[in-house]
């Protein structure tokens, strides 16, 4: 196996995770239309993992885009600024594995 071929893998890796990442977000927004989910313990583990996964991104959104121009009355947009985060990121990986594999 050479280095390119190890490149390669480690590429397809990160783009799995961002899409793992990317249901990661989607549960994030979701457990905010089910309060209930709270009550019990696991529900609450469960949203505890899950924030402690996903919030990093949204810190890093408002770092770049202020929070007033993020929300339209209490509609938050920094969900779908991560999204196009993390599929401008898969786009970049997929075309740097087209060059790593127009090089072998």
């Amino acid at each position: 196996m050479s280095f390119a071929d190890i490149v390669v893998l480690l590429f397809v890796l990160i783009i799995r995770g961002l899409n793992i990442y990317s249901y990661l977000v989607i549960a994030y927004c979701l457990f905010s239309f089910f309060p209930q989910a709270f009550t019990s313990p696991i529900g609450y583990k469960i949203y505890n993992i899950v924030y402690k996964l996903v919030r990093p991104a949204f810190d890093l959104v408002y770092m770049i885009i202020p929070p007033r121009f993020l929300n339209i009355g209490i509609v938050s947009l920094a969900p779908i600024a991560v999204f196009v985060g993390i599929h401008l990121l898969q786009i970049g990986l997929f075309e740097l594995v087209k060059i790593v594999k127009g090089l072998l």
